[in-house]
């Protein structure tokens, strides 16, 4: 009775080992398969948005290519002056003269406006974005090697050591955590470089373009409410090919981002394949650990079995062995009855 008890408690002792290693390994690999399902999220979006982005930019540079196509140098040619003058003509030329002046002069002070400094920085953007990849995609790595190599000592119980398997979570946690960080270290170096990329283009947009195709209108206008010449045609054309000279460098800015959309296309395919291996990795641990804990459990089971039998078979044994000594023991008492009846007899 003692050793059936001796053996349950074994068994007991075990399964709630066996069943404290199961929820110890199932909250630690749910815990990083939520991270990775996040980032994993988190780049399918990037990647949706980078084609819309693509789509975007494209859409502009077909735009800007549509104004310059329609930009024509030699327009005034066919605009007539005023055969007359009047009251309302006068000041509608004086307003346009006064107009005129003003962008002039607003685009002269920002012509000194110098574009160094971004273009410096783009430069600084480019390669932490190059040195950031690097990082990331070895951050990959490393977790898939970790995960291997720690995998046969996780679902080998009684190879199992607390400490170590401790020490080999904290390492794939740690570098975990700076995956997490580099990733976003890696989405906002893009987003600074398309940032400064945008405000180059939005410079010439905002600070020549519109006011160009403000000036070209205020000279159409001069030319036709003033009857004097004050050569409307030649800054007509020489504002006409700026103009046109700024749609080119607009659309050679978005070029360039639709080069870093191309790019980065591939590398956020790579950073999603590099998470759902992941991913699927540790789910497949998770499939091995139950049937680890499964296996184990039954392997418990049957040892239990197996010493509660041995146990009823040693009882039965000791039980039939306790019968028969007692039955030689009752022999031996007669006999030795008989003898000393015998003896007595014989003395008298």
């Amino acid at each position: 009775k003692e050793n059936q008890k001796d053996t349950g408690r074994e068994l007991k002792r075990r399964n709630t080992r066996n069943n404290k290693f199961k929820k110890y390994l199932l909250k630690e690999n749910r815990s990083f398969i939520k991270t990775h399902k996040n980032i994993y999220k988190g780049h399918k979006r990037k990647h949706y948005a980078t084609r819309v982005d693509m789509n975007k930019r494209k859409s502009l540079i077909r735009k800007n290519k549509r104004y310059a196509a329609k930009v024509d140098p030699n327009y005034l040619d066919r605009v007539k002056r005023p055969t007359k003058e009047n009251g309302t003509k006068i000041a509608k030329a004086k307003m346009y003269i006064t107009l005129l002046d003003r962008s002039d002069s607003i685009i002269r002070e920002k012509k000194k406006i110098s574009l160094d400094n971004v273009y410096h920085n783009i430069g600084t953007q480019n390669q932490h974005v190059d040195s950031t990849h690097q990082k990331l995609l070895l951050g990959y790595q490393l977790n898939r090697a970790i995960a291997k190599y720690i995998k046969p000592y996780r679902f080998y119980y009684n190879e199992y050591s607390a400490p170590f398997v401790n020490a080999v979570k904290d390492t794939i946690a740690i570098n975990d955590n700076l995956n997490k960080s580099t990733n976003q270290q890696l989405l906002q170096a893009y987003d600074s470089l398309f940032y400064l990329k945008d405000s180059i283009a939005n410079f010439y947009s905002y600070t020549f373009v519109k006011i160009q195709q403000q000036q070209l209108k205020n000279l159409k206008g001069l030319k036709k409410t003033s009857m004097i010449d004050m050569g409307e045609k030649e800054s007509y054309q020489t504002m006409a090919m700026e103009l046109k000279d700024n749609y080119m460098k607009m659309n050679i800015v978005y070029d360039s981002i639709l080069e870093i959309d191309k790019a980065r296309l591939p590398l956020f395919k790579s950073y999603i394949k590099w998470n759902k291996k992941t991913i699927k990795q540790f789910k497949q641990e998770i499939k091995l650990e139950y049937k680890r804990y499964h296996l184990l459990h039954r392997h418990y089971r049957h040892m239990y079995i197996f010493y509660k039998r041995q146990a009823i078979h040693l009882q039965r044994e000791v039980s039939k062995r306790m019968r028969t000594t007692k039955q030689e023991i009752n022999y031996l008492n007669k006999e030795i009855k008989k003898r000393e009846e015998k003896l007595k007899k014989e003395g008298k």
